[in-house]
Formats: structure tokens, sequence, C-alpha cells
């Protein structure tokens, strides 16, 4: 199979002129383009049978995705001489030859609300403030917007970029300055919209409070989800890592501290899925990092928690039981949760308020308590590929459930030895015993998440011995 590589400006091909086409960028040796007589930088004209002159990259391999078992394309050949001169351009990255598809855009809510005056080292000068969705990103110089755009000039050759505010070569009053601000606004708003170049390190570089304008030890605002997503406010340092973050929510929500060990802080990663923090990591680093999310913080207190047994007790303590309730909720509509028969009036328990009902039916369903994980690959099944449930009492993979009878269970590979995977033995009636690898960028959190269940395992033997 063919790849489709970006096409450039109006050109004449052959003596004809045409509209951008997209040409062919790579060709399977022995395949049926190369049989065909293929080759690389040839023009697309139809893909089975629909004309896309002018298409855009991302519109032109839809349509190769949609087309089944059968893939027709008609394309143009071009000499030897152009074909070299593309690979000389391609070579030296010019326009027409990156794989860039600026037609992705979304809306971000990025402001500069306002601008400071900055006195340091004898030095005098202006910084715009700029946040996202409320969240205080950085401070800018006008020469530092100056030397983003250039740079992104550079690297996104291929787009139109709009026009920064004028420079002035006196001191700007408070209205030249405000003007600027809703200049330098606007500009970020439309280069941020497009989501291939507001997700570019260079954007991503320039968003990211650096040493100049703050230090590891200064005071920032960071928002963390709790309970009904109600958000709770902390002024910490930089460097301050998820277990003092985590202390501080609980202190804030008045949750108790012997229950604490049953909670965690997590990474809204979509919405269907978080991922649980680890205790050295910087949250700041992550809640800056997700700066083109349009949601106030990517930062949630959740349950960490499998052992149904252990749950009652620690809903005495009624922040618990609230948390546990609100991600129960947060379950079911996401239908992780599959509710029975009689959970027809659950949503009439959650509108009133009754906390202990709704949880005392939800227990009961199959789901509850579970993490599901994104889908990946992986050689439980045939398939190649899985969506792992993590349950107390075992794995899910689809249809597929191991109980808890697991041997060993480790993470395999590294940074520079991709993949990562997590690989866990597990022992079958009447069979030899079986290793399943996982191959998924969160494996260190199954991992985590295996040795939950074993310490939770032992708590609840524990729990017995000590009732006896």
């Amino acid at each position: 199979m063919s790849e489709i590589g970006e096409g450039g400006n109006l050109k004449s091909v052959n003596g004809e002129l045409y509209a951008p086409l997209q040409h062919v960028s790579a060709i399977l040796p022995g395949g049926a383009d190369d049989k065909a007589g293929v080759n690389i930088f040839y023009k697309c004209l139809e893909v089975n049978g629909t004309s896309v002159e002018g298409a855009s990259h991302k519109q032109v391999v839809e349509l190769i995705k949609v087309s089944g078992d059968t893939l027709n394309l008609c394309v143009v050949s071009v000499s030897e001489d152009e074909a070299d001169r593309n690979r000389f351009d391609n070579s030296e990255g010019k326009l027409g030859l990156q794989f860039v598809d600026y037609s992705e855009k979304r809306s971000l809510p990025i402001t500069i609300p306002d601008y400071r005056h900055i006195h340091q080292d004898g030095e005098s000068y202006v910084v715009f403030n700029i946040n996202m969705a409320g969240r205080h990103l950085c401070s800018r110089r006008y020469r530092e917007f100056v030397e983003i755009h250039s740079a992104l000039k550079t690297e996104f050759l291929g787009y139109n970029f709009p026009k920064l505010p004028g420079k002035w070569p006196f001191n700007l009053s408070d209205q030249q300055l405000d003007s600027r601000r809703r200049g330098l606004e606007l500009y970020l708003e439309r280069v941020c919209a497009v989501k291939v170049i507001g997700e570019s390190d260079l954007m991503k570089e320039f968003l990211t409070e650096t040493d100049k304008t703050g230090t590891a030890t200064t005071s920032v605002d960071i928002k963390v989800l709790v309970l009904n997503d109600e958000l709770v406010t902390l002024t910490i340092r930089r460097n301050t890592t998820a277990m003092e973050v985590f202390n501080l929510v609980c202190q804030e929500i008045g949750l108790r501290p012997e229950n604490m060990i049953f909670f965690s802080l997590f990474e809204i990663l979509d919405q269907n899925f978080e991922r649980k923090i680890q205790n050295n990591e910087f949250p700041h680093s992550l809640y800056m990092s997700n700066y083109s999310t349009a949601a106030a913080t990517c930062i949630r207190l959740k349950r960490w928690l499998f052992s149904l047994d252990l749950e009652p007790k620690i809903c005495q303590d009624k922040i618990a039981e609230k948390i546990f309730f609100f991600d129960a909720i947060l379950a079911v509509n996401r239908g992780q949760i599959v509710l029975k028969e009689n959970s027809f009036h659950l949503k009439s328990l959650q509108d009133s308020f009754k906390i202990s009902e709704y949880l005392s039916i939800v227990r009961e369903c199959d789901g509850y308590g579970s993490i599901v994980f994104p889908h990946c690959c992986s050689d439980a099944r045939k398939e190649g590929h899985v969506t792992p449930i993590v349950t107390f009492t075992g794995i899910i993979f689809g249809k597929s459930f191991l109980r808890k009878r697991f041997i060993n269970y480790w993470v395999k590979g590294s940074k520079k030895m991709k993949p990562l995977t997590f690989e866990f033995q597990y022992k079958r009636q009447d069979k030899g015993d079986r290793w399943v690898r996982i191959v998924s960028p969160h494996y260190l959190y199954l991992y985590e998440c295996f040795e939950r269940m074993q310490d939770e395992n032992s708590w609840s033997q524990h729990q017995i011995h000590s009732s006896l």
C-alpha cells in the first residue's frame, strides 16, 4: 500500500494545471502499486472514483481508510527530473512536502487578561499574563512573542500566520499597552486554534513558565476536582510533590487521616479515563502540560480501592462516603457499571442525595470499583488487542475473566527499549501456567493496580482475623 504525502500550491503537471494534489510518498516493494509501476511523488487525482483535486491530506487518507478491501487510485505520473527535485526539497523540508494538516481546528479559552510592570536587575519592562480557562500559564514579554512568531513561521512554512501588533520605539501609554494586550490575545487565539500548531513543542514551551519568570520555589495556584466536581484551589510551590498536594486536598475537604490511604490524585486523560499520579510526580507540571484542555483542571481526587469488603467501614467517614458516591455516579454515567433490573430507582436516590442507599445498590452491580483501561495491544486474545478491566477479584479481557490466581507480575522495557509492557503469570485449571503481556503507555499504572490488589487482599484477611 502506498503512503500519501502533502500536496503543494497550484501548479502545472505534465502541461496540465491542477489544484493542490497529494502525492505518493512511499511504495511497498512487491505491492500492487509497485507492480502497477507507480512511483514516489506521483500525484493523486481520484480515490475510488472520487476526485481529490484540491483535497487536504487528511481528506485523502480518510477516503482510503473507508475503501475496504479494494482501493482504486487514479494518479498522474511525474518526470524523473521533477521527482528528483521533490526528493531534494523534501530533504530540505521545503513548502509543499511537510506532512502537516492545518484543517483541524478547535476553540481554546486562551486569554491575556492583564499585564504587569517588572523592575528587575536595573531593567524595567512589561510582561503579559497568559491564562487558559482561568489558569495562569505564564507571563511573556512582547519580544518573546516576536521570537515565537518567527520560530513558528519557520517550523510551519505552509501556514499563513496572522500579524502581531506592531512595534513601538517609545514607552507605551496604558491605553497603548491595553491595545497591544488585545492584539496579542487575538494572535494566540487564532494560532492555538490550529491543533497541530497549538500542540507543537514550540508552543508548549512558549506557554510554560521558565526559570526566567519563575523558579521551583515560586508560589503558584493549582486547582483539584473533588466530590461533585467542586474545585479546591491550593497555593503551592512548583516542585511540590503529588503526595504533598494530596495531603493538602484531604485537609481542605476534611477527610479523616486514617482513610487517606484509600484515595489518591488522578490525572484526567480523557472523559472516560484517569491515570493515578505517582507520589513523586509534580502535579503543577501535569497541570501546566495540559494547557490545551478547556477544563479548569486535569487533576481529580478519586477512590484508590478495589475491595468492597473494606468499603462499609470506610463509609463511616461521611467525606469518604461522598467521594465513593460521586465516583459511582461517574462510573454509571460512563457505562462502566452494569446496572441490575432492581436499579431503576437509582436516579431518584441520586437526586435525593440518599448516599448510603445508592451505594448499597451499585455495590451489587458488575463493574463497581473496577478500573477500565484504554484499548491496547496484548497477546491475551487472538485478535492481539484487549480492553483491560481490573477488579478486586481479577482482570477482565472482554468475555475472558482471569480470577486472582496470579503468580508473578512485572513491568518490562525502558524509554529507550520500547515497547513498554506489563506482564503477569497466572494459573490455569488442568493446564500449565500462562504469561500474558500487555503493551500500554499505562504499564506502570497496571503494575500499581496489581500491587494494590495484593495489599488489599492482605488487609481484608487481617480484618477477618481481627473480627474472629
